[in-house]
């Protein structure tokens, strides 16, 4: 029994800011790879579809894909907690992170 991974959802200036990676020369191989299973997993690709098209097994797919994840909610979780603390006086200084 399997269960489907979940996409990230990307916004424009994510998407646009590992298509930069991909697109750079500099880029190391590992991180070219990397970001591709971020991106296909962001158009809903399943991990058994992604894995051959960046020659990678599905476990080290599904290793990355989550890590991503993870590390998107923390930043959000993160971002939520500096919000709540960052208030003045009677202005409590709150902000919804796009992701």
């Amino acid at each position: 029994m399997s269960r489907k991974s979940q996409s990230p959802n990307l916004s424009e200036v994510q998407k646009n800011q590992l298509l930069t990676i991909v697109k750079c020369r500099d880029s190391a191989q590992h991180l070219v790879q990397r970001v591709h299973i971020v991106l296909l997993a962001a158009d809903g690709q399943a991990n058994n579809h992604i894995a051959p098209q960046v020659k990678l097994c599905q476990e080290t797919v599904r290793t990355w894909r989550k890590r991503w994840n993870n590390q998107q909610a923390k930043i959000e979780a993160d971002g939520n907690e500096k919000a709540r603390h960052n208030s003045s006086g009677d202005h409590s200084i709150t902000f919804v992170r796009k992701r």
